[in-house]
Formats: structure tokens, sequence, C-alpha cells
């Protein structure tokens, strides 16, 4: 994890162009009606997520603060919800691979639109995924969203240089997509000039 995460929040917020969010990866096996799918927990803090992401208008019925309802809620893709039947206020099992175990309720639903994200991955507090991870106060990624995101490799580099953690921009972590569409805008410009030509 991120060592003091807590100072390195207010070191970012001092410089970086937007806002900044702490958050707690998990891998985790759920397991519901006989069904077990590998996904990706997300620990998050309702309060911040909306300034780094779009999760709260990705949600369906529901807001952030339905993770405060219920003890160990959980919020799924509707592609998830799908896969192993679990509806809200539905009862499922998480467990790591280093052995830990949790029961959580489902809470609701989010759809991004990529069937990746919406099948792999689920939401619940930091505390919630701390459990998970068996480590109390673990933070393992700051996520930032800048109000310019052209400028993020410049960001991701400083942010290296400052603090020794591995930073990836957004395009970067994109960098195969970004690939296509230049193929593909290729291509395209490649068979419009062919007709012209003709």
């Amino acid at each position: 994890g991120i060592k003091n995460p807590l100072a390195s929040m207010a070191a970012l917020e001092a410089w970086v162009p937007g806002a900044v969010a702490p958050s707690v990866r998990v891998a985790a096996i759920v397991r519901y009606a006989s069904q077990d799918v590998a996904i990706s927990i997300v620990g998050i803090d309702p309060r911040r997520e909306g300034s780094v992401s779009d999760l709260p208008k990705q949600l369906r019925g529901i807001t952030l603060s339905a993770l405060y309802r219920a003890t160990n809620a959980i919020i799924i893709g509707d592609g998830l919800a799908a896969k192993i039947g679990a509806r809200s206020g539905a009862n499922i099992t998480l467990q790591t691979s280093e052995g830990a175990r949790l029961n959580a309720q489902v809470v609701g639903v989010f759809h991004t639109g990529v069937r990746g994200i919406d099948e792999r991955t689920a939401y619940v507090l930091i505390k919630t995924s701390q459990i998970l991870a068996q480590q109390t106060g673990l933070v393992n990624e700051l996520r930032l969203r800048l109000r310019d995101p052209m400028i993020s490799r410049e960001i991701a580099a400083r942010i290296e240089d400052d603090t020794t953690y591995k930073s990836v921009s957004w395009q970067e972590s994109n960098e195969d997509l970004l690939n296509s569409f230049i193929i593909r805008n290729i291509i395209m410009f490649a068979v419009v000039g062919a007709i012209l030509l003709v």
C-alpha cells in the first residue's frame, strides 16, 4: 500500500489541478447460488468518489450513500448481477486468495457500458476492502481527475518523481485502444483517398 496516504493526498491536492480520491483494490471470488466469479473489489470513499469518477451517474436507482445502509454493503455491475443471478438485497460471499472471507449484502447495481467492468467490478467502502485485504489502514491507489485531461502524462511523470510510486496516465493505461483508433483512421483515410483517386 501507500505509506501515509493522507499525507500523500494532502501533498497532491496542494498542486494537482483537479481532484484526488483514495481507494483499495482487492482481487476476490464472489460466491452466490453455487456460482463463483473472479472480480475486482474497489473500496471507495463515497464523499470523494464523485469528484474522480462517473460512478454516481452510473448507479441504477440508488446513490453512493447506499453503501452506509448495510453491514459490508456492496454495489455490483449489472453484468455481474445477471451472471450470478443476484439482486438488490441478496447476500453474497467474498473470498480472497489469502483466505479472507466476508459476507456482503448487495445494495444496488451500476452500468458503465463497458462489459469487462460491468461483469468484473464491485464497489464497497474502504474499510470493507481493508478487511478483505487483512490490512487496517491500507490504501493502495490514489485516483486523480484533472481539469485538463491532456496534461495527464506530465502530471503522472511529476507524481512519480515526487512520490517514487508508479503513476499511470489515462493515455498509458488505454494505449492499445488509442492505437486501434489511429489504425482505424489510417485505413479510413486510405479508403477515402482511393475512392477520390478513382
